[in-house]
């Protein structure tokens, strides 16, 4: 039974190297945009480490080890790629990417004490989804750890074991020195059973599969709306009572059917129907129709700025945008835009930014022809409608339910985004004397 144990023992460390323990080296993508892993090959490995002996490294995944005292490097997974015939960009991500992809940057864990064995990659962004093996890596590594840590204590032992067992021949005394030899291969071999276990189970146990996340919508009108909310403490209050009535009647001017669909949207986002109404007649005189595009870069009947629209339904808009020397782009304004400029010269050349307006814009942004049509009220009334009430609903919760506020956040902040804000209040109150007769 125990030279049984003792063969088990050394099959079962075997197992546990030439197991799988991560995915292989590089994805690739055929024409139709599938993807297929391959490992890499020594060939490939030799190339990348400048040597005839390189070996290719299953974990971590995309290493070739070099030999001697070349330490490892990452594979070519382009020349991975090529050599198997595919691509190793997914040649359907162009048509699928959304107009404007910000870096993402990502933490890499960082352990109090460091494990021998357990190196973290940096996770990978496609499409919105980030992709990290950092609890495989991890879990892998410490279980590589504790096997070398387990096979350092059982060779102890065993030692131990030995010379108690040739001590204990001149006293006619060794079952001692034979039970310690045998109670360490019988626990390095329990401890190897783990892995045979887990892997005759479901082989899924232990292969460490890298997890896929999407990544949460930028946040950037939320940060600069408490901002804007510190410089409007004068307009505070400017609207005591909220309308009794929520639901609007026709505003003169104004057609059933857009009556109809701020009806509708404020319903579904919970908020008074007269503020959305009173901000579509504050930002483009109640003309759901208007096309145009803001001094400031603002697009639509709601008139967002293409980072408030980013915020407000986590798409892409915004494609570049710069403010003056007074005034710098905030972080969150560059990691919506494709492109942004500290401007050491204000108001920036108009051939840069055609609509600017340097006496009411404290910053210029330019949206991407995509998002200019998802604005466009001939196709996408309902859309923009929503959109508008959702950003009144977010607004008036980081107000405290104040619309004067809300509006001056809204417009900016200061003396002008107060007179903005004071108009706003009166529309409304027309809006709902309206309502209520």
């Amino acid at each position: 039974m125990r030279r049984t144990l003792a063969i088990l023992a050394v099959l079962a460390s075997v197992f546990s190297f030439v197991a799988p323990t991560g995915a292989l080296a590089c994805v690739c993508y055929d024409t139709a945009g599938t993807q297929t892993t391959f490992a890499g090959t020594v060939a490939e490995c030799n190339s990348v480490c400048g040597t005839t002996t390189a070996t290719v490294q299953t974990s971590p995944a995309d290493t070739c080890a070099c030999g001697g005292t070349g330490g490892t490097r990452e594979l070519n997974c382009a020349t991975v790629c090529t050599n198997n015939k595919q691509s190793f960009t997914d040649p359907t991500a162009a048509a699928t990417a959304a107009t404007v992809t910000p870096l993402v940057g990502y933490a890499i864990p960082q352990l109090n004490i460091d494990i021998p064995g357990v190196d973290f990659t940096i996770p990978t962004d496609k499409s919105g989804v980030a992709t990290s093996n950092f609890i495989g890596e991890y879990v892998a590594g410490v279980y590589r750890y504790l096997i070398g840590f387990a096979m350092t204590i059982a060779i102890v032992m065993i030692m131990v074991g030995g010379l108690q067992y040739v001590l204990g021949a001149s006293s006619g005394d060794i079952t001692k020195g034979k039970n310690r030899i045998w109670d360490a291969i019988e626990g390095f071999v329990l401890l190897m059973f783990v892995h045979v276990i887990l892997f005759t189970v479901n082989p899924e146990l232990i292969l460490f599969r890298p997890l896929s996340i999407g990544n949460i919508a930028r946040v950037v009108w939320e940060e600069q709306v408490k901002v804007n909310l510190a410089g409007c403490g004068e307009v505070k209050g400017l609207v005591p009572v909220p309308c009794a009535v929520t639901t609007l009647k026709n505003p003169t001017g104004w057609s059933q059917t857009l009556t109809d669909a701020v009806n509708a949207a404020a319903l579904l986002k919970g908020v008074d129907a007269n503020l959305v109404a009173a901000h579509l007649q504050m930002e483009t005189g109640g003309n759901v129709r208007y096309k145009g595009t803001g001094p400031c870069g603002e697009v639509g009947p709601s008139q967002f700025m293409p980072t408030t629209a980013e915020s407000i339904t986590s798409t892409d808009c915004c494609e570049s945008i710069v403010r003056g020397p007074k005034k710098k782009v905030t972080a969150g304004e560059k990691a919506a835009c494709g492109k942004s400029l500290d401007s050491a010269v204000w108001p920036p050349s108009k051939t840069a930014f055609p609509t600017r307006c340097e006496e009411v814009c404290g910053n210029c942004q330019v949206a991407s022809a995509a998002c200019v049509a998802r604005f466009n009220p001939d196709t996408n009334l309902k859309f923009i409608i929503e959109s508008t009430a959702e950003l009144v609903k977010r607004n008036l919760k980081a107000a405290g339910g104040d619309f004067a506020m809300e509006m001056c956040a809204y417009n900016g902040s200061g003396k002008a985004a107060a007179a903005y804000a004071q108009k706003a209040a009166g529309i409304y109150k027309t809006m709902c004397e309206n309502s209520s007769k």
